[in-house]
Formats: structure tokens, C-alpha cells, sequence
């Protein structure tokens, strides 16, 4: 909810109607603390309602920097702890208020201010929004007392009593603790965790504590993940010897004992804050390991790190635990997090993607999926997908176009429409009044090097799509232009393979074979469906380096305003090693070996 920002000398009355259609709103929401929303009638400011209800904290408060800020217009939110919650904190810490410092006083109350209005309809089980004026999050969390009694912990030590006051400079909750700021390191709540459900883990921080110090510095925050002695044993690993067994194994390039423990220990510790909700909207999070990431994937309402389903095998992954004791504890550098699993590096080798651009969240979930044409408005499509528009663009839209519905009881071949399920995406672009740009977020892609292909249907032979510029983006590298600027258009013609007599020939299952070679040096093209036919085309992008196995970002920019829209089928992602042509792909998405047996094993079948 946005914050209140007006003058009280002036606008008193506009002040009113709005705090009451304030408290209208949030009467209107069933929870916990139904029949505690409170409104001042005087619109007064919140030092002013920490003097008539407060004075405890406010004492505080006049010791600080904050008063002056906390009278005056803004938009904030107070945390504030009662009376009796303040004289219990100074009693058990033996402080004396009056010899209080300036500093001790900015501590304390910066760290129940936040420099935003949120309020109890904002809360979630994790950080809050905003980060405090000290530059922490605090942290909310749904739970139940022994008398069946629902509540809202606030930063695991206070218990939300009175909350959404609403005042002239912001909003005010009140609690029935004192906040703290959290003294104990990552390091130092790792040493502090259970010696009898995570030793092993305890252990070799404590072992390799120089290690640490040249990697956790304290100029940044991190997140550790931390594994139980339980993730260790279920995989027969007791000490640290079978261990680096394990290790070795999974990472043969590494032979060195210390450094596949140093490096199991960096890969443990993540770059930044990452909370539940952060991992809960990543792809991919930046480890200390250089180069590894730890890749993250949503499956239902669970997080699940390290998924991966490749041709070399599936790899379910491991599950983060989100409602753990170490869930989201903030500590005074960054944040604990605990894993389900064994977390480790292994050496995967790169492999053949690729990506249907109709497999976005939205358009899988949308009833119109494989069955028919659907139009997303400006604003529909947002999850795995970045849409950048130009002026006066408020009627461009992007189209998931069923071209053909595949019906496995009725098979019919339509050379013509090819895409892969029947289906793609329409959109137009132009620097004026259309989209711009697209960036797309990956699926997983092993760390390798890997050649770009665009893959779309196009009719006109006289009208062009745009001309775009590609980027591919990851996380802690440099973006990489990819070399080719493409003009997506139909391919002129094809070049076919010519036996001796001039006749051009045919594969096994009687199908003209495409002088592929001819085909990327003339054109920068190549058949990825397997009827070749001059409106479905794949040009060459480039070449990317992925330095991390992870789901990164491909950007597309216009270069030039195009006449058509693209038809956009896929991007496919082919390690420069492997073969750029084959397997093909028929209209399932079912890949087609170039020695495969008959037509009986292409769709639709013959």
C-alpha cells in the first residue's frame, strides 16, 4: 500500500476520507488479528502517537538521530515494541536510558523503521519488502500457539499485537518485543548450530576457518546453505574421508583432497541475501565456487535446487526446507538457509536444447494450450519474459497462434506448418508504436559452448520480419553480442543433395535430402524440421560461452522495423561439438535420427 504524503495543516479533511477508505480495505481482509486495525482521527504524525501510547520507545527515539524524520512528512513503517516490552529489554541488557549513546539509540531505532509503508496485507512468511533503515530485512512468519491461537512472529522474537495504524507520515505496528539486530555471523551461527544434527557440516567450517575468512569477506553478505548430518549418511558419507571419496568422483578434473573440500565449502555459500522469496523468483544463484552456480526451479510450492534432465540422464535435484528452524535466519552478514540433500558439483557435460518459446508459464497455463489461437494484452505475459515496448504501444500484444491442432487419432501432414506442436508465437515489432525488444529466461543450460539457432515459420515471400540484434546475458559475466544481425525472412530457395545423374536423392524414408553444407554457407540456414519446406527456417545466431550451468537470459533487440510479424517456433541451442543438423525434430517435438528406421517413427506417422 502506498504511503500517506500530504500536509497536515492543509489537507486534514482529504486526509480523513482517504485514512478511511484505508481502514475500510483492511477491515475487509480475514486474519489473525481481526478487530485490531486501528485509525487516529487527528492524522497525527508517529513520533505523536509514540508520546500519547509509546513514551518507552519514543525515550529512545529522543536519544537518536530519528525524531526530527519520524515528525515530519514521509512514508514509513514502525515496528514498535510496548511499554512494558522496552522496560524488560533495558532490565535483562542492565541499560541505563539516560547513558544510552546517540549511536546505540540509531541502532535500535533504525532497525524498526523501514522507508516505506507495508502493511499487514503485505506480510508473507519471510523478509518483509523493504529492507530497514539500518539495511536488514526483517522477517514475518504465520504460526499457531499452544491454544490453537494465530499469530505473526516478527523477526522470531516478537509477537504482532496491534498492526496497520494508520498516520499522517506513514504506517505503525506494534509488537511485543524489542527488536535486535542479529550479532552472530554466518560463520559463527554455523559453530552454533546442533553439534549432534550437523557436526560434520560444523566441522569443516570450523577446520577450514582461514579457507572462509578469504572468502566470506565482510565488505558483502551471503547466503550458506547448510546441510544435516542426515543428507550426509543417506548417501554414506560419515567423515570427511568418504567425503572427498564422493567428491572425487563426481568431479574427476579435481584430484587435490583440500581443494574439493574447498570448493564443496565455497559452493555452499551463496553471493548475496537470499531469502525464500528471492530463490522462490531465481533461476540461478552465484555461488563462491567461480563459475558455479546453484540452479533453482519452482515445483509446485516447493523450491528444488539442482534439477537437471538432460539426454545423459535426470537428476531430481534437492529440496530447499522452507519451514525449518534455519529457514531464512538472518544473521549479521547474510542468511542461513538449510538444504535437503547433498549439494555438490558435479561435471555435466553440455547438450542439445531446445527451447519451445510457447512453453511460457502463462501460455501453458492457459486453457487455450494446444487447442487454440489466444491474444495476450500488453502486461499478460511477465513470468520468463521481459517485453520491452515503443511509444503509443498500448494495443501491441503478443499471440500464442495454434497453427494446427495435433490430433494423435487423425494424423495429417501439413509441410507447410511444421512448428513443433502445432503451435507459436506472433508478435510484431517496430521502434514506434510496437515491442522493441524480448528477452527471454532459458531453460538450463550446461556449461559449454554452444552455437544459437532462431527457428520460426515464415510465408511472405516478398515482406521481411525485423532485423534483430542478439545478447545473451548471465549472471557475474560480461553480456555477449552473438555476430550474426539476422532478418528473420523465408529462405529463397533450397539447395538438395544430387546423386551422379543430376537427380537430387532421397533419404531412406523416400524424403529429399538438403544440401545442409550449401545451405549455412549461402544462407546461414538449416532444416530443424524434418520435411524440409522454404517457411520453416532456422538461421544461425552465433556462438555463446556459458561460463555457469544455469538459466540465463537471450535478448533480442530491433534493428530494423519489420513489415511482418515473426512466427516464433523455438531457439535451439547445439554445442559446437555435436552435429548442427541432426536429429531433427518431427511435429511432436520427437528428435528424428538422421540413420533412424522408417516413417513409422516420424509424426504423423506413415
Amino acid at each position: 500500500m502506498g504511503g500517506i504524503y500530504m500536509n497536515m495543516k492543509n489537507k486534514i479533511g482529504l486526509n480523513l476520507i482517504v485514512s478511511l477508505l484505508m481502514l475500510c480495505f483492511l477491515n475487509a481482509c480475514d486474519d489473525p488479528l481481526d478487530g485490531t486495525v486501528y485509525q487516529t482521527t487527528e492524522q497525527q504524525m508517529l513520533d505523536e502517537y509514540m508520546a500519547d501510547h509509546l513514551g518507552e520507545f519514543l525515550k529512545i527515539v529522543d536519544k537518536s538521530d530519528y525524531r526530527g524524520m519520524l515528525h515530519a512528512y514521509g512514508a514509513y513503517t514502525c515496528l514498535v515494541p510496548t511499554d512494558n516490552a522496552v522496560r524488560k529489554y533495558l532490565e535483562e541488557n542492565r541499560i541505563d536510558i539516560e547513558q544510552l549513546s546517540k549511536e546505540e539509540a540509531n541502532e535500535c531505532v533504525g532497525y524498526h523503521v523501514i522507508n516505506d509503508t507495508i502493511t499487514s496485507s503485505r506480510f508473507q512468511d519471510g523478509k518483509m519488502p523493504t529492507a530497514n533503515i539500518r539495511d536488514y530485512y526483517l522477517t514475518t512468519q504465520t504460526k499457531s500457539d499452544e491454544n490453537g491461537t494465530i499469530y505473526v512472529e516478527v523477526d522470531r522474537n516478537a509477537r504482532l499485537l496491534t498492526k496497520d495504524v494508520v498516520l499522517g507520515n506513514g504506517i505503525l505496528h506494534i509488537v511485543d518485543a524489542v527488536l535486535e539486530k542479529p550479532e552472530l555471523t554466518l560463520r559463527e551461527q554455523v559453530a552454533a548450530l546442533p553439534m549432534e544434527r550437523y557436526s560434520l557440516f560444523i566441522d569443516l567450517f570450523a577446520e577450514y576457518e582461514n579457507y572462509l575468512n578469504s572468502v566470506m569477506t565482510t565488505d558483502t553478505c551471503y547466503t550458506v546453505y547448510v546441510q544435516s548430518n542426515e543428507t550426509f549418511n543417506n548417501e554414506g558419507i560419515h567423515n570427511k574421508n568418504e567425503l572427498i571419496t564422493r567428491l572425487k568422483l563426481n568431479t574427476p578434473g579435481i584430484n587435490d583432497s583440500e581443494a574439493l573440500i574447498q570448493n564443496f565449502l565455497a559452493y555452499h555459500i551463496g553471493t548475496g541475501r537470499q531469502y525464500i522469496v528471492d530463490l522462490m523468483s531465481s533461476s540461478a544463484v552465484m555461488t563462491k565456487v567461480e563459475n558455479q552456480v546453484i540452479a533453482c526451479i519452482m515445483d509446485g510450492q516447493k523450491i528444488v535446487l539442482n534439477r537437471f534432465n538432460s539426454i545423459a540422464g535426470y537428476e531430481p535435484g534437492i529440496e530447499l526446507i522452507r519451514d525449518g528452524e534455519y529457514a531464512d535466519r538472518t544473521c549479521a552478514d547474510g542468511v542461513l538457509q538449510e538444504v535437503d540433500g547433498m549439494l555438490e558439483i558435479k561435471e555435466r557435460a553440455p547438450y542439445r536444447v531446445n527451447f519451445d518459446v510457447c512453453t511460457l508459464p502463462e501460455i501453458k497455463a492457459s486453457a487455450s494450450y494446444l487447442k487454440e489461437t489466444k491474444k495476450f494484452e500488453k502486461g499478460q505475459l511477465t513470468q520468463d519474459i521481459k517485453i520491452e515496448y515503443g511509444r503509443g504501444s498500448s494495443t501491441a500484444a503478443m499471440t500464442y497462434t495454434v497453427g494446427q491442432v495435433l490430433d494423435r487419432n487423425k494424423p495429417t501432414l501439413n509441410q507447410q506448418m511444421q512448428c513443433v506442436n502445432g503451435d507459436y508465437l506472433t508478435f510484431r515489432m517496430r521502434k514506434s508504436d510496437m515491442i522493441t525488444a524480448v528477452e527471454f529466461t532459458l531453460p538450463l543450460l550446461i556449461e559449454g559452448t554452444y552455437k544459437v539457432w532462431l527457428c520460426y515459420r515464415h510465408t511472405d515471400s516478398g515482406k521481411n520480419g525485423p532485423t534483430l540484434k542478439t545478447t545473451f546475458k548471465q549472471e557475474g559475466q560480461e553480456d555477449q553480442i552473438l555476430d550474426k544481425i539476422v532478418t528473420v525472412k523465408r529462405v529463397s530457395a533450397i539447395s538438395y543433395v544430387k546423386g551422379a545423374d543430376g537427380k537430387e536423392k532421397t533419404d531412406e524414408r523416400g524424403v529429399r535430402m538438403v544440401d545442409h553444407a550449401a545451405m549455412e554457407t549461402n544462407y546461414g540456414w538449416k532444416q530443424y524440421t524434418y520435411y524440409p519446406h522454404v517457411y520453416m527456417n532456422s538461421n544461425l545466431l552465433g556462438v555463446i560461452k556459458v561460463f555457469s550451468s544455469g538459466r540465463h537470459v537471450l535478448r533480442f533487440d530491433l534493428e530494423k522495423d519489420a513489415s511482418l510479424d515473426i512466427m516464433l517456433d523455438m531457439i535451439q541451442f547445439i554445442p559446437t561439438t555435436e552435429d548442427q543438423v541432426w536429429p531433427m525434430l518431427d511435429l511432436t517435438g520427437m528428435e528424428i535420427g538422421e540413420y533412424s528406421p522408417g516413417k513409422e517413427e516420424v509424426w504423423p506417422y506413415e
